[in-house]
């Protein structure tokens, strides 16, 4: 990819083909059952908690508009161990949610496809994630047609949701009083909203391909996350009102609401779901090509072993052993847990963190005077970030902690140890 290709334009359009996917169209059912009536609180409620956190990493996405997105930010106004860490949870959080989108994807097919039955659920996740990753290694780039073709299977079914929901919506369907809620199952569904409303970030990822970056991202990622936030709120809202309590024990939400519109036009509804799961699909896919850079990165700077390994590219400008590495790591992450609530979990944990690094270092930036922001903004998003944290960490009590993540943390945080001290002990 030529550098600063993207215009603004594009750059918005790749992080709504990353931001909606498998949170935006699993949670309503899952929402629906934690928080009844009030599900679309937790979207609103979220969004309110991530404003400072986003006008946070625009900042400094204007000051370092370059590749390389929180990574860099860490590094530069803090240390290269917190840029590591920053990079090393964001690549695993990453790593996790792409296996819990292709588990997603295979579990619908799966279920509808009785000659899959014949195969290990964990072989049929270890495929797809291998396809998609082949796919970024033969050159197929996510800025290629593939690009418009994903598109039409994201939008395609959320723009139905939208207008059949609202169509269909009964206010009687929307009833507060049958609804407990508390604030222990409020903790227990932020996390599924916030995990709907990650995705953003990746525009610091390619924040150096985009034209006049330095005036364009800061837009591009309000645009964003607005677009994503407000569709996220409206398609809860649609869905709750036009199918009501059924929601909360509807496996597949788009399928009951096209079969409720259309009545007898099964295939019409089959297609409409179909497509949902396609544009799941296409969430991991540019998941998996944005993420390996991650790990390109930090081989690049000399924070994991096997440096050149690492980042070997290939004809096509693919870091190929980036992406095998990635692949593995999914892979390993869904071999271990296939439920929603603990690897969304583990997502949000690991995406947080990172961000709490990124807002830490935007608070030194303010001490510079760099920021166009008020101070308070950062401090804010700290104050959030660590307030998720806890959440996840009381969640984790409750589902179970990840022992592939934590390994893969442990293993990540061993190595770039051992460079350092390799380092220190070998200066004079």
């Amino acid at each position: 990819m030529t550098k600063k290709t993207l215009t603004p334009t594009s750059a918005v359009l790749l992080a709504l083909m990353t931001m909606i996917g498998g949170g935006f169209f699993v949670n309503p059912r899952q929402l629906a059952e934690t928080m009844g009536a009030f599900s679309p609180l937790g979207y609103i409620i979220s969004s309110l908690l991530m404003l400072p956190i986003i006008l946070s990493i625009a900042e400094l996405a204007c000051l370092q508009p370059v590749s390389g997105g929180l990574y860099v930010y860490s590094k530069q106004y803090i240390n290269p161990f917190a840029g590591f860490l920053s990079g090393w949870t964001y690549f695993l959080g990453k790593a996790t949610s792409a296996a819990f989108l292709t588990h997603t994807v295979n579990t619908f097919f799966y279920n509808h496809f009785a000659v899959l039955q014949n195969f290990h659920p964990l072989v049929l996740d270890a495929t797809l994630i291998g396809l998609l990753t082949t796919l970024h290694i033969i050159g197929i780039s996510i800025t290629s047609k593939i690009q418009y073709l994903f598109s039409a299977m994201k939008f395609t079914p959320l723009i139905f949701g939208l207008l059949a929901g609202f169509l269909m919506f009964d206010g009687t369907n929307v009833n507060f009083i049958s609804t407990d809620l508390s604030f222990g199952t409020l903790g227990t569904a932020l996390p599924a909203c916030l995990y709907a409303l990650i995705g953003f970030e990746i525009i610091c990822a390619i924040g150096g391909f985009i034209q006049n970056p330095a005036r364009n991202i800061r837009r591009t990622i309000l645009i964003a996350f607005s677009i994503v936030s407000i569709a996220t709120i409206l398609f809860q809202i649609a869905l709750l009102g036009s199918l009501g309590d059924s929601l909360a024990q509807a496996k597949e939400p788009m399928l009951n609401l096209g079969f409720a519109l259309l009545g007898n036009n099964v295939l019409v509804a089959k297609i409409i779901n179909g497509l949902v799961f396609a544009s799941i699909t296409g969430g991991a896919f540019f998941i998996l090509g944005g993420n390996c850079w991650n790990l390109y990165t930090l081989a690049n700077n000399d924070h994991l072993p096997c440096t050149k390994l690492l980042t070997r590219t290939n004809s096509y400008g693919s870091p190929w052993v980036a992406l095998v590495v990635q692949a593995l790591t999914s892979i390993t992450m869904i071999g271990i847990s296939t439920q929603q609530l603990p690897l969304q979990n583990m997502v949000i944990f690991s995406m947080f963190s990172c961000f709490l690094m990124t807002c830490v270092a935007a608070i030194n930036a303010g001490k510079q005077g760099l920021l166009n922001i008020p101070r308070f903004i950062p401090v804010l998003a700290i104050g959030t970030c660590s307030y998720v944290i806890g959440l996840c960490l009381s969640n984790m009590i409750k589902y179970g902690v990840s022992i592939s993540f934590l390994s893969f943390f442990a293993i990540g945080l061993i190595a770039t140890l051992t460079i350092r001290f390799s380092k220190t002990a070998a200066q004079p």
